[in-house]
């Protein structure tokens, strides 16, 4: 390919560009996973309102209640108000797009063709802030961490079946000494391409080293959720 492709020296370049995200993603899922060091199968209670708790919706779909929940919790453990978020799956995006009712408006006279006034763009656009739901800002992923047939109740304490899933998180993002998170880079990122002779091919890696632990628990809620 290096002797006939023309564009040989632009995948080179894009692969390089690919790992680069290869290695933001897999910093982002070891981050958000840390909200595994909850104690599993527990509400994980802050002032007496629950920190780790199932969706209350079907089969642990996350509602509406839930954020107002996390509003909740937040305030009762006196976690600043500004910066709320709440990262949630695009399976759970969906589940609350499909509370909204989009009626036009007609009057005889008036179609609203754009929807102006009315929700156009969904609850989520990646780690990208597109609405606000009781003053917590929501957020899609892909990399939330796992939950494997954890038994959890909901908000309010009510039993229900384990749930095997991904968790929904909530933080403060306010300042360095709100967010529940704390991590270290012990190794920058550093490449390597050298040439082997012996399969007639070029090899490039990169590595680094970090980690990240749970300094704040009571910033921090993780909400049970299907897939």
């Amino acid at each position: 390919m290096k002797q006939d492709a023309h564009q040989s020296e632009a995948f080179f370049q894009e692969n390089v560009h690919k790992s680069g995200i290869a290695m933001a993603t897999d910093m982002e899922t070891a981050c958000l996973a840390t909200a595994n060091s909850q104690t599993l199968s527990d509400l994980n209670a802050v002032n007496g309102a629950a920190h780790r708790y199932k969706g209350a919706g079907t089969g642990g779909a996350l509602t509406i209640e839930d954020i107002m929940y996390v509003k909740y919790s937040f305030d009762k453990a006196y976690v600043p108000t500004e910066n709320r978020v709440l990262i949630i799956t695009p399976e759970m995006e969906f589940e609350l797009n499909k509370l909204l009712n989009i009626t036009e408006v007609s009057n005889g006279s008036n179609f609203n063709f754009d929807v102006q006034g009315l929700v156009q763009t969904g609850f989520g656009d990646k780690l990208n802030i597109v609405r606000n739901i009781a003053g917590i800002n929501i957020m899609v992923s892909h990399n939330l961490p796992d939950i494997t047939a954890e038994s959890l109740t909901l908000s309010d304490g009510t039993s229900d079946a384990a749930i095997t899933g991904k968790g929904c998180i909530a933080m403060s993002m306010a300042d360095a000494t709100s967010m529940p998170f704390m991590g270290a880079v012990r190794q920058r990122p550093e490449t390597e391409f050298f040439r082997n002779t012996n399969f007639k091919r070029d090899e490039w890696s990169a590595t680094c080293r970090y980690g990240f632990a749970l300094k704040r628990p009571e910033t921090l809620i993780t909400i049970a959720t299907p897939v």
